[in-house]
This record gives structure tokens, sequence and C-alpha cells, in this order.
């Protein structure tokens, strides 16, 4: 009975006359009090199907029910129109009662760049439509709280389309593609891995159990997280089963659905094995050479780090770049169709090589990308470069370490603490931070600690937060287990303090002695991290070998024989330079100035607000001059340096731009 009806009666009810019995007032009473029953009931249930937002917003002090899921069932259907992904859900979950609201509040793509859901419905474990609402990528779902720590579940279905407002952005394709080519959900991207249904606050936690069933189109192959255990034909195509590795689960789901990929399969010793799902063109000596390189990089690094779980390493070749996921690494197409030639610094394939390091770094230990960056990628970096010579057999790591470390020059004065890549919105500033400035101070630390306390560390490390989302300081604990507490206070400063320490020598007099002056330096830590290195000053007639110890703020006093007073000696504060030093006051240009094949020198990477971008410097310019000085032959060290200067000065350079227009324009720091 709805509201208008019962009004009506009432108002009739007021206009007949009724004798004024007792007995027909006893009457009148108990029939208005069974309206009055009625009406409560259908308030309560006008109430009960108001938008579950206005329930919200006023909650009341009954118990909130806090769930854990413990279960998912994922099936995914690619319909053979390729309009969308059909997704239909199953989640179980445990309850445990507590204070507050009782809402469970889901997250689904949120942040995802590329995909758009649609047409969501959820109902209980007996499909009963639940009461739901939904704020952008939030969703909560009214559900009756069955009481402390019982298992419970429901079901939603969904339509992931492409979102056609990110057509022309680099990440949109590469996280997600849908068409009769390609169709797939790449887990690697930040925030992209809540395609599926996750419990709000829970984005980086370790997955619980899972399983994804797929029906695909016949024509093609498809790769998705865990192990696959089963797969067939069926009305719509093709369909298969994917389970998670043991304990042990996926951080995010995945799937590439491809057309033109064929699987194979190459087996190693102690039953572990290769999967390959590469072009049907790719020849027997492409297939065995990437076999290979994964299976020796997979190896390695369960030597430095520790047992992997699963016997299995995935590779897909597709069209989009680099990716990983747990036992999983993405190549690019391009790499599937040659043979394996490396240059002299194992490029491109050390980037597959990081893709494998993932497996530790990001996959086996997890952490929250957006806080924690360099935890996933300053490790990876710092992995690929230690795996050259013993998986690439290339004899490149000091070089690539030293180069490293002068990719991240030119932004100096710039970028976020490492610690804090995450949360920095330039791309290429966070890659500066996270990648290269992360890498060299792992690489720092293995010079501080020796390699094998940093070798245990680190497997240590792996060990005890295997399956566990891991912060800065859980890494800096470990560092304290084994190096003492002045080491991880060290690395912890430099982590949490934006740039590289900086230092300052200056002459403070000579003296005679026989044919030769003794210069007498002060070497200053200008900064506010320990200075520790392996220190060299030379002139022309001596070379002087120091290990430096400086705390901030302090010196220390450098005696060096000169030929004369006007004798110049070269201090080198760091003998590998590729220690994170550099002289005080000194600022970066913020762009990258790289020779190409053909022997030009052009800027890349040039980040808005710093001195060579307000001077008018864009991508693809060409540098000629640095002060009237040809730039022809100019080492990456000495283009490096040349762009980086003391704050408050100017500095001249000729540059060409695209049509041939040559000019010279003036920066300053």
């Amino acid at each position: 009975m709805c509201q208008e009806e019962q009004t009506s009666i009432w108002n009739e009810m007021a206009i007949h006359s009724y004798p004024k019995s007792e007995k027909l007032k006893r009457g009148l009473h108990r029939y208005k009090a069974f309206y009055m029953k009625k009406t409560a009931s259908c308030i309560f249930i006008l109430l009960l199907c108001a938008p579950l937002n206005y329930l919200m917003a006023k909650p009341g002090k009954e118990a909130k029910t806090e769930r854990t899921i413990l279960f998912y069932s994922i099936e995914v259907n690619i319909p053979g129109n390729f309009s969308g992904i059909d997704v239909n859900a199953y989640l179980r979950f445990n309850e445990t009662a507590s204070s507050g609201s009782d809402a469970l509040k889901l997250v689904l793509c949120e942040g995802f760049k590329g995909i758009v859901v649609q047409n969501i419905r959820v109902s209980d474990i007996s499909h009963r439509p639940l009461i739901w609402s939904q704020d952008s990528s939030r969703i909560q779902v009214l559900i009756s709280p069955s009481g402390g720590k019982l298992e419970s579940g429901l079901f939603i279905s969904y339509d992931l389309v492409k979102d056609t407002l990110y057509p022309g952005d680099t990440f949109s394709s590469f996280a997600c593609e849908i068409s009769d080519s390609l169709c797939h959900i790449n887990a690697a991207i930040t925030r992209t891995d809540n395609w599926y249904p996750r419990i709000a606050g829970t984005l980086t936690n370790r997955l619980p159990p899972f399983e994804l069933k797929f029906n695909y189109p016949q024509e093609m192959e498809l790769i998705a997280s865990g192990s696959l255990t089963s797969e067939g034909e069926n009305a719509q195509g093709r369909h298969s089963v994917w389970t998670s590795y043991g304990q042990l689960t996926d951080r995010s789901l995945f799937f590439y659905a491809e057309k033109g990929i064929s699987r194979k399969i190459k087996n190693y010793p102690e039953n572990f094995r290769v999967i390959l799902y590469l072009p049907v063109q790719s020849t027997q000596q492409v297939i065995d050479s990437i076999a290979d390189l994964a299976y020796r990089s997979y190896r390695f690094f369960e030597d430095c780090y520790g047992k992997a779980p699963g016997d299995e390493l995935k590779v897909l070749a597709f069209y989009h770049g680099y990716s990983s996921g747990l036992n999983f690494a993405g190549i690019p197409m391009e790499l599937a169709l040659q043979d394996y030639k490396p240059d002299a610094n194992a490029y491109p394939y050390r980037s597959f090589v990081h893709e494998i390091s993932h497996t530790w770094w990001g996959n086996i230990v997890s952490a929250n990308a957006e806080k924690e960056y360099w935890l996933y990628e300053g490790f990876a970096r710092f992995s690929e470069l230690r795996a050259l010579e013993p998986v690439q057999h290339i004899r490149a790591e000091d070089i690539m370490f030293r180069r490293t470390r002068l990719a991240s020059l030119p932004y100096m004065g710039y970028i976020l603490p490492t610690g804090k890549a995450g949360h920095e919105p330039n791309r290429q500033l966070q890659v500066v931070s996270g990648y290269y400035e992360g890498s060299t101070l792992l690489h720092y630390l293995r010079y501080l600690m020796g390699e094998k306390l940093f070798n245990q560390m680190l497997k240590d490390y792996v060990s005890a937060y295997a399956g566990k989302c891991v912060t800065t300081p859980d890494f800096v604990s470990m560092i304290e287990k084994h190096g003492g507490s002045r080491v991880a206070s060290m690395f912890s400063d430099y982590v949490n303090e934006p740039g590289y320490a900086t230092y300052r020598i200056e002459k403070s007099g000579s003296r005679h002695s026989g044919s030769k002056t003794i210069q007498v330096y002060r070497l200053t830590n200008t900064s506010s991290r320990i200075i520790i290195s392996d220190a060299e000053f030379c002139s022309s007639v001596d070379t002087l070998m120091r290990h430096i110890h400086l705390k901030p703020g302090k010196q220390v006093k450098l005696r060096i024989a000169c030929a004369n007073d006007t004798d110049t000696p070269h201090f080198i504060p760091d003998t590998s330079k590729t220690f994170p030093f550099m002289p005080y006051g000194i600022r970066g240009g913020g762009s990258t100035a790289f020779r190409t094949v053909d022997g030009r020198v052009l800027f890349f990477f040039t980040v808005p607000h710093t001195p060579l971008f307000e001077a008018g410097i864009r991508d693809g310019m060409e540098l000629l001059q640095v002060e009237g000085e040809d730039v022809t032959g100019w080492t990456a060290e000495k283009l490096t340096e040349s762009l980086m200067q003391p704050q408050g000065t100017d500095l001249r350079l000729l540059i060409k731009e695209g049509k041939g227009v040559v000019s010279e324009i003036i920066v300053h720091y």
C-alpha cells in the first residue's frame, strides 16, 4: 500500500459519520492502529528502497562489517564484435564486526586510463539483486552482515569499453586495448590494476587466490595472470582457465588476447620451462635466444634475491613496449622478429631483463607505487645493470652505472627526493628520481656494505616481505639489521633528501719543499648527508688516493705535491663516478643533450620551468656550440657537465632548429 492510498483512506474516515458508541470508538481505534502499523511498514520499505547514498549520508551507530576478500573467480568474455569486454566477477569474503557504517565499499577502474566501466549489476550469492550506488569509480553495496568472522560473497557483472577521452594518451593503449587484433588489460601501469572489483583501501595489497576464466575468439591466443590449468573450445570459440601460483599470488591481474601469436615451450633443467607467446613467423633461432636470455635472467635473480614461486616464466611479444607481472615479462613485437643482436651496452635486451627482475621487485615484494615508486623501478634498474655480464656476457656494468648517474644530473635542483618519486607529476622527473637516483643509491649502498653483506641483506629482504606490501622504512630497517644503524641512517638521508650530496674544494695555502710545491686544499661537505668515497687528487707530478669520510659541515685537508704554484691539481671525489655527489652550487639545465646515431647532439626530455626551457630549448633542437666551442666529438660527460652551471650565471649556446635556422641563446641559471 502506497502513501497516497493511506492518505485517501484517512480522509475518507474523517468525513464519514460514525455513531458515538464506545464499541465503535474502540473499533475505530483498532482500525486506526492497524493502518498506523501499515504506514510504518510502508515508510520502512520506502527508506530501504531509497538511493543508497542517502542512507550513507546518515550513518547510524550500528556495527560496521569489515570484509577481506578470500577468493576471486572472474570470467572474461570477449565478444566477436569486439565492442567491449564482459566481466562476471564473484568475490568471496569474510566478515569481522567493528563500529561505523555497514556499506561494502568497492573500487572498480579507479584512475584507469583507457577504460570505462558500464552496465554494473550486483547480486548476492543466491543471485538476488542488491541495492548499490556508484560515485565515480567507488561502488557502495548494501548487504546484511552475517555476523562475526563468517564467509559470504557477491557477484558483480559489468562491461568494459574503450574510453574515447584517451585516444592520444601514451599510456591508454599500453594499459588497455579492445580491437579485433588485440584485447588486453595490462596490469603493469600504476593505478590500472583494478579493472576487477577490490575493497576500497586494499589496492596495493597482495591478491588472494584467484581463478580467471576466459572466453575468446578462435583466432586469438591468450595469456593471463597465473598458471594455465585448462583450455579447450566452446560455442564462442576458445576458453581457458588460469589460477594463482600457490601461496604467493599476483599483485594485479592482466590478460592479453592477440592474433598472430603462437605458443612455444622450451624446457630447462629442474623441470623449469619458459613459455613463449611470439609471432607465428618468429624463427627458431629467435625463439631459442629469447628463451635462453629469459632463463639465464630468471636463474641469476633467484641466486641474488631468492627463489620465485612456480617453475615457469611466461614471455609475450606485443605492440606496446615492455611489461611485467609475477613470472611474466612482455617485450616489444620487434624483438621477436629479429635475431638477438644487442649493442655494446646490451640495449634493447637489458630492458627485457629489467622486466624479469620485477618478479622480485614489485611482484614478490610489492609496495604502493604512488608512494614508493623507487622500490619498484630503482631496484629493477639496478638489477638490470647488475645482470649485464652474468646474463648477457657484456662487460658494461661500470659504464652503465656512470651513465645512469649522468642521466640524473641535468635535473639537479628540480626533482623530489627519491623516496617521494611517486608523488612527482612530471613523468621525466619521476623517472629521474625513481629509476636513475634510486638505482644510483642502491649501487652506492652496495659499495658501503660490501658485496657479500649487501647480497645477504637483499635475500633476507625478499624472504621477510614476500607477499607483503612494503615501505621505504621497511627496507631501511633491513639495512640496519645487516649493516648497522650508521649505514641505515646514511642511506635514509640520501633517499629522503632531494638531489645529491654536495662538496666544496678550496685552496687554503702552499709551501715549498725542495723542487716541489706542496699545495694544501680544503674539502668541505656542504650537504646534510655523510659523504663516503674513495677519492683521487692528481697533479702533474703526484697522485694522492684518499678514503673520504665526511659528516655534514666537516672538512678534510688534502696536501699534494705540484710542479709549482700554478700547477692546478684535478680532484675526483668519486673514482668510479657512479656515486651521488656533485660540486656545491651547481644546477642542471633541465634537458638531456644526447648524441644520436648520425652524430648530432639533440635535446630530449626538456622539463618546464628550468633554465633551458625558459631560454626556449625544446625537444629535438640541435646543440652546435657551448660558449663558442664546437661540441663535435664531446663525450656524454662533457656535454652534461657543460650544461650544469652555478646558480646566477649565464651560458651562451648556439642552436639549430628544425628547419635549419641557427640562433644564439642565453641560458640564465
